[in-house]
């Protein structure tokens, strides 16, 4: 009996012994580094963020590489992505070019996945962080810029000074199984059958059968997810 109990925990040693060889470990000098310039923080009335904290992420690189858990925030008024550094607490403006996509989870445990793209329907087809809302054969996504809607005149013990007015502008991009785009500030029904005719009937009979109002963003969403998986139901 002993026999056995020593082989048994001799197989145990050997297999835990076996999976520490064959995980791949990697030196700190060769753990891929972001990098960017110092940020200074302007004032502004209105926020120049898409979320208010500061949240743990992981950033995949134009390289392929992977940075996890850095805390960052989307500046949609610079379309910038904005890294709080974890010893110093310095602020950087990463570098946009180095950047394919990135996740952030807040602290509401929701999960934001933003990628850097071109949009066609946007003045020469510039490359600007959207958010990930659903992905298949038709797909949506947002844009959560945030634009400057005039300016306050502020007085604080005496001192005059100006803050621009920011606010968020969000545009829904759409795009469609034929390739195009299409996109719209505010989630409009007819806007949107107007660009799938085909399929406009079955649309209004699955959104009448789930009960979905298209101006929401989430039934929105459930929409899209109910239409790539009910009726455009062939491969990209």
């Amino acid at each position: 009996m002993k026999k056995n109990v020593f082989l048994f925990l001799f197989l145990i040693c050997w297999h835990l012994f076996s999976l520490s060889q064959i995980q791949p470990k990697t030196d700190p000098i060769y753990k891929p580094k972001l990098t960017g310039e110092l940020f200074v923080e302007k004032k502004y009335k209105g926020s120049q963020y898409a979320t208010s904290e500061w949240a743990n992420s992981i950033i995949v690189l134009c390289t392929g590489d992977t940075v996890w858990g850095e805390k960052i925030k989307y500046n949609g008024y610079l379309d910038e992505v904005i890294w709080l550094h974890s010893k110093n607490f310095n602020k950087f403006k990463l570098d946009k070019s180095t950047i394919s996509e990135f996740w952030i989870k807040t602290s509401d445990s929701l999960t934001i996945h933003y990628k850097q793209m071109s949009i066609p329907t946007i003045l020469d087809n510039e490359k600007i962080f959207i958010e990930t809302l659903c992905e298949g054969n038709l797909s949506l996504y947002i844009h959560r810029k945030i634009n400057q809607q005039g300016v306050s005149e502020e007085n604080e013990e005496g001192t005059h000074y100006e803050l621009e007015i920011l606010e968020p502008d969000n545009t829904y991009f759409f795009k469609l199984p034929t390739g195009q785009w299409i996109g719209m500030h505010k989630l409009d029904m007819n806007h949107f059958l107007k660009a799938m005719p085909d399929q406009k009937q079955a649309i209004i009979q699955l959104a009448k059968k789930y009960h979905l109002k298209f101006k929401s963003e989430n039934q929105c969403i459930k929409l899209i997810q109910l239409i790539n998986k009910e009726i455009l139901i062939t491969n990209k």
